[in-house]
């Protein structure tokens, strides 16, 4: 053993052979990451070592603060600044992308899985709340329970994460065919509001500058090519999320517009990494024919490799992009006629211009 002297948080896994096979399974999973990030940079908790011990597994780790949850339970349940509230929420996207680059799914994120480096905390008093409320001094945290961790080529169990924190499509047994061709209830009217509302909430006012233009890739077109479409009254003033959204919203949303998506990004980021391959999921606002969503298709296959969606006037409408046998895109059905392009890029650049022909029905 590597740590006499040390103080360690070890993990003890009862003789049981089921908990063992379990045990072995998370061994297997930390000493990959272990591999892979020796110094911990992408915040996944460290493995020191790991033994048997009459039958029952034990794995010693770097000891740790407090759970995100249970520091708040013991700041009786107060929110976190919203700078922390950042940081913690940077860094667990970090972690998570890097074990999606592992080609590893967690499956259990959920805040008590989630803990402080060290969370010894200052009191400080708060006017807004007249009361004394505990600030953790340092946001850093580790990512931790990697005992229902999956790898791709493996077995996926049906059972996914904590019940309190399921996601309404895991609750509902809804596969990725199903979100994409109908359009559950989780995603319906709901969901329409409260996205739109936020954005309106969120979204710097006035038109965007210079920067936000280039970000998006085109720089030559007016702002109300973006922000509003014909026809469409401006979106009245909103109270913000947050007093302390405001000076940092423009520069968030600046980061996020993406690039055109060119065929070859959207091929590799493949809905995979949501972190740092925004441009597999890129929004394009356009005038006059609504908001459209380009991403590679999941049920498509060679002849249909990426879908379009479509907002118009509070219906969605869905389209195959398909590859022809000369090797040139075209949106829809084969038509006479038909309009095709190089690539997929090229095709999206063309949509932004000229209106897209909508079927005879929606789907809502």
């Amino acid at each position: 053993m590597f740590f006499r002297d040390r103080v360690i948080a070890l993990k003890v896994i009862k003789n049981v052979d089921k908990y063992r096979e379990a045990a072995k399974l998370e061994i297997n999973v930390l000493e990959k990451l272990n591999d892979k990030d020796p110094y911990g940079r992408h915040r996944c908790v460290l493995m020191l070592e790991w033994f048997d011990y009459g039958g029952h597994i034990c794995i010693a780790f770097e000891i740790l603060g407090l759970s995100v949850f249970d520091f708040m339970k013991e700041n009786s349940y107060q929110p976190y600044p919203l700078t922390q509230v950042r940081h913690i929420g940077l860094q667990l996207c970090r972690s998570v992308a890097f074990m999606h680059d592992t080609r590893l799914t967690h499956t259990d994120l959920k805040p008590e899985n989630i803990l402080f480096v060290n969370s010894d905390y200052d009191v400080t008093y708060s006017p807004r709340k007249k009361r004394d409320v505990r600030v953790v001094r340092s946001s850093d945290i580790r990512l931790i329970d990697f005992g229902s961790a999956t790898f791709d080529h493996e077995h996926h169990s049906t059972v996914v994460s904590t019940r309190h924190y399921r996601a309404p499509e895991v609750l509902l047994a809804c596969d990725p065919a199903m979100e994409d061709g109908s359009g559950s209830a989780v995603q319906r009217l709901r969901q329409r509001f409260e996205v739109l509302d936020g954005l309106a909430r969120a979204a710097p006012t006035g038109p965007p500058g210079s920067d936000t233009s280039s970000a998006s890739g085109d720089g030559d077109k007016e702002p109300g090519d973006y922000l509003v479409p014909d026809g469409v009254p401006p979106v009245p003033p909103r109270e913000p999320l947050s007093p302390e959204w405001g000076p940092a919203r423009s520069p968030l949303v600046r980061r996020s517009l993406p690039p055109p998506p060119s065929g070859a990004s959207l091929q590799e980021q493949a809905w995979f990494h949501p972190v740092d391959r925004a441009g597999a999921r890129a929004l394009i606002l356009r005038r006059g024919n609504g908001a459209f969503v380009v991403r590679p298709s999941q049920r498509g296959g060679a002849s249909a490799p990426f879908a379009l969606t479509l907002l118009h006037s509070g219906q969605v409408y869905n389209f195959n992009i398909r590859q022809r046998s000369d090797g040139r895109f075209a949106l829809g059905y084969h038509k006479k006629d038909e309009a095709s392009f190089r690539s997929v890029e090229e095709l999206v650049r063309h949509h932004q211009r000229e209106p897209i022909s909508l079927p005879t029905k929606a789907r809502t």
